[in-house]
């Protein structure tokens, strides 16, 4: 895991015009949470600095190519080349269906939750899993940034951390900018369940009252 605050971003899939003309990549950035398709050119210029992740440049007579970045846990690559269309890099490994892969950006320590996992797909996913969510996905495709035994999961470089626990204090440790969605969404659904409860307990009562009123005399 890592505390460099760099805008460094994780490759999601190679953008073809096309079945081989490279164009760009889908990239995606944990600090701004945004998706960006971005220009061949301007990945390598990215790679070259370290603000990618996921991926390496292999040049070659035709003018090269991205390759998976092992030591990420990237063993292969989805490759877009028409809406909605995306085929792998290589076709040789089991166990890995063609229509999405994904990558963990981003790990969180929780009261509510325990250990989150954010992960993001080429098809602009964004879902946080507990642990056991994560493994079973690792089951039946590819989870980068991330290497998975029956004993750990062992979160790999450039992935960033956050603390979001409770304190001595009650204060919360301030690593990022955004809200807890996922304990402000249990909350919402707690308040909702409240007030439906609420008002059936109002509608049944005056329904109840309606009921045993006693007629008028005329």
């Amino acid at each position: 895991m890592s505390d460099d605050v760099r805008n460094r971003s994780v490759f999601l899939a190679e953008l073809c015009l096309g079945y081989t003309r490279l164009v760009g990549c889908l990239v995606y950035s944990p600090q701004t949470r945004e998706f960006n398709e971005i220009t061949t050119a301007a990945a390598r210029r990215a790679l070259e600095k370290g603000d990618i992740l996921g991926v390496k440049w292999k040049d070659s007579t035709d003018g090269g190519e991205f390759i998976p970045d092992e030591s990420f846990g990237m063993t292969n690559l989805l490759i877009k080349s028409g809406v909605g269309k995306y085929r792998p890099l290589y076709n040789d490994i089991p166990g890995e269906p063609v229509n999405s892969m994904y990558v963990v950006t981003r790990v969180l320590d929780t009261d509510y939750r325990g250990r989150l996992y954010e992960v993001v797909n080429q098809r602009c996913q964004r879902v946080k899993l507990e642990a056991e969510q994560l493994r079973k996905l690792a089951e039946i495709t590819q989870v980068a940034g991330v290497r998975i035994t029956d004993e750990s999961i062992e979160v790999l470089d450039g992935i960033i951390y956050e603390d979001r626990r409770k304190k001595a204090g009650g204060d919360i440790v301030p690593v990022s900018n955004e809200d807890n969605e996922d304990e402000q969404e249990e909350k919402q659904v707690s308040v909702k369940k409240t007030a439906s409860t609420k008002n059936t307990k109002k509608t049944s009562s005056a329904a109840a009252k309606k009921r045993t009123a006693p007629a008028k005399k005329k």
